[in-house]
């Protein structure tokens, strides 16, 4: 992928809801910072909430002659915030990854004359595709304000359809919306993030063992 390291590594993608409640907010650095500290590197999206925040806490812990082996960041909108979307996009912190050198693929290969939804889609796509040819051990992270956020919940299906593992952590009791049809396949509790009440954590077990991941 032109403008990214290529280095086959562990890769961890963390996206999430635009507007979390702070239940969650003060989760996704800690999730960062975990990542960051396994050696993996930390991928993220454009939007304001969760991706804002999981790109801005990479910034501070990666040291800066990693950034852009370490951080990957995927806009759906050009250098400076061309094209972007008023209160989506994270504008400031995307260009202030740029600056940092971050890898940032700017518009992940949409034109500015896309509908900014298909663009939207297009990124999940591509920063999927990123994490999912990473080494083993690759997977992806969503931070869910509730089971209605459908564009975390489609980055989550994409994932699944790759056969990566995918972790979500809830502002809500139960699980997030199913990922597929499978009978076999269903959201577990999962143990490995220490959550506080109101919050719960689930893994995507699909039909077949998913691969070996840092959760």
């Amino acid at each position: 992928m032109s403008g990214v390291s290529s280095v086959r590594s562990v890769r961890v993608a963390v996206v999430g809801s635009r507007s979390l409640p702070p239940s969650l907010v003060g989760l996704v650095a800690p999730l960062v910072a975990a990542v960051v500290a396994s050696g993996a590197v930390v991928a993220s999206s454009c939007c304001v909430g969760a991706d804002r925040l999981a790109v801005c806490a990479a910034l501070r812990l990666v040291p800066a002659s990693s950034l852009f082996r370490r951080l990957v960041v995927f806009p759906a909108f050009g250098p400076g915030g061309a094209g972007s979307c008023a209160g989506v996009s994270a504008v400031a912190a995307v260009c202030r990854a740029a600056r940092a050198g971050a890898s940032v693929l700017w518009g992940c290969g949409s034109a500015p004359r896309v509908p900014f939804r298909a663009r939207l889609a297009s990124r999940s796509v591509r920063l999927v595709s990123f994490v999912g040819a990473g080494a083993p051990g690759s997977s992806l992270v969503a931070f869910l304000a509730s089971p209605s956020s459908r564009g975390s919940v489609s980055s989550c299906r994409l994932a699944a359809r790759a056969g990566l593992p995918v972790l979500a952590v809830c502002a809500f009791p139960g699980p997030p919306p199913r990922l597929s049809r499978s009978v076999a396949a269903c959201w577990l509790p999962a143990p490995c993030l220490p959550v506080p009440s109101g919050v719960s954590a689930w893994r995507w077990c699909a039909s077949a063992p998913a691969q070996a991941s840092l959760w």
